[in-house]
């Protein structure tokens, strides 16, 4: 019997939630044993540590959690996290200059200093970061929140349908190849950049800045070393090449709606599909996450990028409306 996303969803946080507890205490028994004011574990073991947990917690939750606030945070509660971040930073001072000079002059000594102070700073870090959510999340939505276009084709208003001849029943559209390698050499080289300033001199976060860069060529690899046309419409429904998106098939009896999302950054086509949950429901691994996200972030898991294909996105759009609209509407 399958677990149900909501439990799962739950079972996620609470191994989240633990792994931040075991960093806690990882961190507690490191200054105990002195291994806190060792250069293996400064400069190794604690920021790979650090950055693994914030991989993982945007993965849970979402980049847009992460930088975005949510609709119910109002400026008020920005001023009380705020405040509490101050209260906290003042209190880890006032803690640091009252034992300093009372506490033994050993690893117990140094345990007592900076384990409560650390964790004073941490939480004010956290409160800090909340409220600060309002100011980057309206820049995160402005950048990176996709927008849906005016022209949008739902299942009770038929669009006007371009005229479509017997000879032209199936259209390919090939893969810009030019387009393809330049986002991919933009990705590697703002990864290289992140993987220079984060983690040069550190061989676990090296290790896993290696891990995302094989990941992310096999990613793109099986688009620029496919074969075919990257997007073919049939009147039968639409299918798209491995690597261009998540979906490869979608018949038209399966489409809901049709529309373009677009960003300063980044263009997408949307197809909305029915039994979107099903699917995401059969996937596993990373290609679940990747299909709940797009469902989460353009309301579908179906969605192809525009700047991949050899085509006006106008055209393309208008080419998939005229073909829904004769073969998909009943």
């Amino acid at each position: 019997m399958p677990v149900p996303e909501e439990q799962r969803a739950k079972a996620l946080q609470r191994y989240l939630y633990l792994a931040y507890v075991i960093a806690g205490v990882g961190l507690i028994v490191s200054i105990w044993r002195g291994w806190f004011t060792q250069t293996w574990f400064t400069t190794e073991v604690a920021p790979a540590v650090i950055l693994a947990l914030i991989f993982v917690t945007v993965l849970k939750r979402g980049p847009e959690s992460a930088l975005q606030a949510p609709a119910s945070y109002t400026p008020r509660r920005a001023i009380v996290d705020v405040s509490k971040a101050l209260l906290s930073w003042v209190c880890m001072i006032a803690w640091i200059v009252l034992t300093a000079r009372r506490v033994p002059d050993n690893y117990l000594g140094v345990a007592i200093i900076f384990g409560p102070s650390l964790g004073l700073g941490l939480w004010g870090v956290i409160n800090f970061f909340r409220a600060s959510r309002i100011v980057t999340g309206g820049l995160f939505g402005a950048v990176f929140t996709p927008r849906t276009a005016p022209s949008v084709v739902v299942d009770q208003v038929a669009a006007d349908p371009l005229p479509v001849g017997a000879a032209a029943d199936v259209v390919e559209i090939q893969v810009d190849y030019g387009a393809a390698l330049l986002k991919l050499l933009a990705s590697l080289l703002l990864y290289s950049a992140a993987w220079w300033v984060l983690g040069r001199d550190n061989v676990f976060i090296s290790a896993l800045f290696a891990a995302g860069t094989v990941f992310l060529l096999y990613l793109n690899g099986r688009m620029l070393i496919g074969h075919g046309p990257g997007l073919v419409i049939t009147p039968s429904g639409i299918s798209i090449r491995k690597g261009l998106g998540l979906v490869t098939n979608l018949a038209w009896s399966d489409a809901t709606t049709l529309e373009i999302k677009s960003t300063p950054l980044y263009s997408c086509l949307v197809i909305g599909m029915r039994n979107a949950e099903r699917l995401i429901d059969s996937a596993s691994g990373y290609r679940r996450w990747a299909l709940r996200s797009n469902l989460q972030r353009f309301g579908s898991p179906f969605l192809v990028s525009t700047s991949a294909l050899k085509c006006d996105r106008n055209q393309l759009f208008q080419t998939i409306a005229a073909y829904r609209a004769r073969y998909g509407i009943i």
